[in-house]
């Protein structure tokens, strides 16, 4: 994937240069606000007038280069990805049909998804992003030094602290991929993975059947009342308290679907005293 970036020499040129413009201006925020404390504190109103000239500049400057950086930023990146396409779909195109014949046509074709987003977001875009923030935190070093030798250094020592806190009480939970949590820990840990993915549809099994009852119901409220999200759940609890909510219930025995239809169409008095008999 590296030669991709380096493949446009001009974009990947203009994309550094205006990253780097962009840190730049960020951290001219701060000494431009430190002009107007002081033009502030000492009634300077000569300083007032030239910061707030430089503080328009600033502004029109920001613009274009935000502007422009993004403008840069997404023709790079649709270059990218053309090229990346280009050299898939090219060893298929380039292929005589023979060579296909002779032996696996397989082995000749690689893969695409037509959702190139995945790339562009998880990948592309990651990496711009990650040199944006290098070029700004270097700019701030310098800059934080240049204001306040001493506030630097400050911030530095608590930054490490911060760091070295977690790495010196941290608690393993287990070495044994959570063998030693209970089986309701673990059975919330899952909930609790699968919602964070924020995808629409929710296939669950049994999904708190390792819960207590009152544990069990605030989840399963908790669940449904999630807006646009749709949720096959597939459980043995025919309980009224939460299969009430859902809008519609497939009843199944000895594998075959027999019933259906919204709760009270499936369970009705005379179908649940036969369910008890039998």
């Amino acid at each position: 994937m590296k030669k991709y970036f380096f493949k446009n020499k001009l974009l990947f040129t203009g994309n550094i240069i205006l990253t780097l413009a962009e840190s730049i201006l960020s951290v001219m925020l701060a000494f431009i606000l430190a002009n107007f404390v002081d033009a502030a504190v000492e009634y300077d109103m000569a300083l007032l007038y030239k910061t707030c000239i430089i503080f328009s500049l600033y502004l029109i400057s920001v613009l274009i280069v935000w502007y422009s950086l993004r403008i840069v930023r997404a023709s790079y990146i649709r270059q990218m990805l053309f090229d990346l396409k280009n050299d898939i779909f090219s060893r298929v195109i380039n292929k005589e049909i023979d060579q296909f014949q002779k032996g696996n046509s397989a082995s000749y074709i690689s893969t695409l998804n037509n959702d190139i987003t995945i790339l562009e977001q998880d990948y592309f875009k990651n990496i711009l992003t990650m040199v944006a923030l290098i070029f700004s935190f270097i700019i701030a070093t310098v800059a934080i030094f240049k204001l306040n030798f001493f506030i630097a250094v400050g911030v530095f020592v608590i930054s490490i602290f911060l760091v070295a806190i977690p790495y010196f009480f941290r608690e393993k939970i287990s070495r044994a991929k959570g063998s030693n949590l209970s089986g309701g820990e673990r059975q919330r840990i899952s909930i609790a993975r699968a919602l964070i993915k924020g995808t629409p549809i929710l296939v669950s099994d049994e999904p708190t059947s390792s819960l207590d009852k009152k544990t069990a119901l605030s989840i399963e409220n908790s669940i449904l009342s999630i807006g646009g999200l749709t949720a096959l759940v597939i459980t043995h609890n025919t309980s009224e308290e939460v299969p009430k909510k859902y809008d519609k219930i497939i009843f199944v025995e000895d594998g075959e679907i027999v019933k259906v239809g919204a709760f009270d169409e499936i369970f009705t008095p005379a179908s649940v005293v036969l369910s008890i008999v039998g």
